[in-house]
């Protein structure tokens, strides 16, 4: 490029001579057309070299600049959860527990209370729903062991009283009645005697409570 810049100098500086000295005009021309072209291919040099030097400077491009190529990855197949179905459980006789005899129920023909409880639940009751709770009892079967207080003959009839064994109230006593036919000797029974009784209530008094429909079976020892 220094070589074509020299060439393009020297054509102008004798284009230039020609042209005072000589009085060349043609010759003049022709110098000075061969300087431009001479400058024009200096530059087109020039350009070059310069592209080419910084091409040169610039650095390759590092590694960590590329895109990252990441493979793809394997997806695992989704499979669907499955819920258990719930199964029945039978229980056995053993995981079954037994339901407890209610002492009464509101529902039931019969109770399994005492004498001597139901004289506590009567007199525990308040004075304005006592009658109430001696009503409730009417018509409930018992079936009672009791003992011999005393017996004595009503017509046809053989009234008979007995105790709860469990009471020591001989003022509370339950009451019922047989056929006199047949039942003649029951006053002769002792008061250690004792009875199987069965029968429905009457009456629940305060101080007794009146059976009907009964059935009398000794207790032998």
């Amino acid at each position: 490029m220094t070589i074509l810049v020299i060439f393009s100098g020297i054509a102008f500086a004798v284009a230039t001579m020609v042209g005072i000295f000589a009085h060349s005009r043609g010759g003049a021309i022709w110098f000075t057309w061969a300087g431009v072209v001479l400058a024009i291919t200096a530059a087109f040099v020039w350009f070059q070299g310069t592209v080419l030097e910084h091409d040169n400077i610039l650095p390759p491009p590092t590694p960590s600049l590329l895109p990252a190529i990441v493979p793809p990855t394997k997806l695992a197949p989704i499979i669907p959860s499955v819920r258990p179905s719930p199964s029945a459980t039978i229980p056995t006789p053993e995981s079954v527990s037994p339901k407890p005899t209610p002492i009464f129920s509101p529902s039931s023909s019969d109770t399994k209370l005492t004498p001597q409880q139901i004289f506590q639940k009567i007199d525990s009751a308040s004075v304005y729903n006592r009658q109430n709770v001696r009503n409730a009892f009417v018509g409930l079967s018992v079936d009672w062991t009791l003992s011999f207080v005393s017996a004595s003959p009503s017509g046809e009839d053989m009234l008979i009283f007995l105790r709860d064994q469990d009471n020591d109230n001989w003022g509370k006593m339950v009451m019922c009645s047989v056929p006199l036919k047949g039942n003649e000797r029951f006053p002769l029974m002792s008061e250690t005697d004792r009875f199987r009784v069965r029968g429905v209530i009457k009456e629940a008094g305060i101080l007794s409570i009146n059976l009907w429909d009964v059935s009398i079976e000794q207790i032998h020892d």
